[in-house]
């Protein structure tokens, strides 16, 4: 289901590069650093577990980082309550703190954006 929502996101990316938007979603820089990411939570009850995107953008490596720090708090105390939740929590995490999802091909033209408007 997770890469799925990333599919799709692939084509908004693009469009964004493109259309000479290519940085960070946060604070506005353009480096090397930049890189379509999408972070992923969970939060899981006896009964109940939700997941969904928690936040998705071009960041830069320090908004990246912050993000990742944010969705991994909330997935690491709230996604643990229930059996989808042990189970799927731990691949959330990895995950996030990994950068969050990435595609290669989108990123390489993401830079390719960002190095012409340099």
């Amino acid at each position: 289901m997770i890469r799925r929502r990333h599919k799709r996101e692939t084509a908004d990316v693009q469009a964004i590069a493109f259309a000479g938007r290519a940085k960070c979603s946060r604070c506005g820089a353009i480096d090397s650093t930049l890189r379509f990411s999408v972070f992923n939570y969970m939060v899981s009850g006896v009964l109940a577990s939700i997941s969904g995107v928690g936040a998705k953008g071009i960041f830069c490596r320090r908004h990246r980082r912050i993000e990742a720090a944010k969705w991994s708090i909330v997935t690491g105390l709230l996604g643990w309550w229930s059996l989808a939740g042990i189970i799927m929590t731990p691949l959330l995490l990895i995950g996030n703190l990994r950068g969050g999802v990435q595609n290669r091909d989108v990123n390489a033209q993401l830079l390719g954006a960002a190095a012409e408007m340099l």
